[in-house]
């Protein structure tokens, strides 16, 4: 699937691309990883970062402070240039590689910032359990880096494309696809579709699609939020998988719930947390 994404975007960014050939292939996903790491090492002007999951980006920083002397020996030609059996185009500065040893037995000094100050901007999803990480990784970036909603988007379709990346606003893709909404309410299990001009601001709905592409009223089991208006066109944020819920008594807690509570004890106790989980003791009810 990455492949081919890559092989559908547009020349001109191919071009831009410091994965020239694509991204690694192969089943060994850390080769991959390190393969990406080498490649980024070696360009200090790398100027966006673009991946659906933020995991994805602290993932490819821990593996280069974990593995930053024998990455700094493949840069330099050494006994693990094998780590990257890709050619990598133009050859690697020297000045960049002296550089980048200054950095030995520093691995705070390892983060985005300090590897890539040019960084504009991170394109990544920032809704759902997603956004627990962006606190992290924000912390990880220069302070000019802007963080890009990538939309709401799956296998099945691109649901929306963020139009307003300031304040990160994202239309459905209307022009491709026919959305139908059915707002998550407690009072009313069997609520009747509306469609995307009748959502409303504030409200949560599972979305239900119908595409060119074969899918007929496909219930994605998503939940997205309306969020305000593009001009007169609703927007949209994606929330929670719509099967992140809870319900032994019938009270229905959502994943997105859960989030949100957490969040707020964290903001208003001065706390972070990378990780959490919260489980359903069905005996206890609770």
């Amino acid at each position: 699937m990455s492949r081919l994404l890559y092989d559908c975007l547009p020349a001109a960014i191919r071009r831009k691309s410091l994965l020239t050939d694509g991204p690694p292939a192969g089943s060994d996903y850390r080769q991959r990883y390190l393969n990406i790491a080498l490649r980024a090492l070696a360009d200090p002007s790398l100027s966006v970062l673009a991946t659906p999951n933020p995991s994805t980006i602290l993932k490819l920083l821990e593996l280069i402070r974990s593995e930053f002397e024998a990455l700094l020996d493949a840069l330099s030609g050494g006994s693990q240039a094998s780590l990257c059996p890709q050619s990598f185009g133009p050859p690697v500065s020297p000045a960049r590689v002296a550089w980048l040893r200054t950095l030995r037995g520093q691995p705070a000094c390892l983060d985005y910032a300090t590897l890539w100050p040019d960084l504009q901007a991170v394109v990544t999803w920032t809704g759902g359990n997603c956004g627990l990480l962006v606190p992290k990784l924000r912390s990880l970036l220069p302070p000019q880096t802007r963080i890009i909603e990538m939309g709401y988007l799956s296998s099945e379709c691109l649901g929306t494309v963020n139009v307003d990346v300031v304040n990160n606003r994202c239309l459905p893709t209307l022009h491709e696809h026919l959305f139908e909404f059915v707002e998550v309410s407690d009072d009313e299990p069997e609520r009747v579709p509306v469609l995307l001009h009748e959502t409303e601001a504030g409200r949560k709905y599972s979305v239900i699609v119908t595409a060119a592409h074969g899918l007929y009223r496909y219930a994605m089991h998503d939940l997205v939020e309306a969020t305000g208006y593009f001009n007169r066109t609703p927007t949209v944020a994606f929330v929670q998988k719509g099967k992140g819920i809870t319900n032994i008594t019938g009270e229905k807690l959502y994943e997105h719930q859960v989030i949100e509570a957490v969040e707020q004890v964290l903001r208003e106790r001065g706390m972070t947390s990378e990780f959490f989980i919260m489980l359903a003791d069905v005996e206890e009810m609770r």
